[in-house]
């Protein structure tokens, strides 16, 4: 499946609400809380996994390797939505994003984010935030 369909449905049309001018979106993943009493730490580990899985494996597999017309029909068929920013990203080749994370296994404090996501090409700033639910 194209992994782009795996996306909450309202961030479909975030790339039509990006201010005029704006270039890079720079968003962190924050653990926010603990349901449980007395932790406050969480283990940060599998986004390697997911990186090569998901975000290269999938991506490639279904996406930038798969036929253009074929992707945005499929695309299209569940998110009836403008695609030319699909297809430019489909055009690009690959992703434009740029994570910094902890460590695998480290302990981080509630509050602290594990890791950072930005776009790398100013035509992509929709993206940074499109992933966000693939990631989580």
């Amino acid at each position: 499946m194209n992994p782009l369909l795996l996306v909450d449905y309202y961030k479909t049309e975030h790339h039509r609400m990006m201010p005029d001018g704006a270039t890079m979106i720079y968003s962190n993943f924050t653990p926010r809380k603990s349901r449980m009493a007395g932790v406050d730490k969480v283990v940060f580990f599998g986004l390697q996994h997911f990186v090569k899985d998901y975000l290269i494996g999938a991506f490639n597999r279904y996406f930038f390797k798969s036929d253009k017309g074929d992707v945005i029909a499929e695309y299209k068929k569940h998110i009836n939505v403008d695609t030319t920013h699909i297809k430019a990203l489909w055009d690009l080749g690959y992703l434009p994003i740029e994570i910094k994370a902890l460590e695998e296994g480290a302990l981080c404090p509630i509050g602290v984010p594990c890791f950072t996501i930005k776009n790398t090409h100013p035509d992509f700033g929709w993206l940074t935030n499109y992933l966000e639910t693939l990631i989580s």
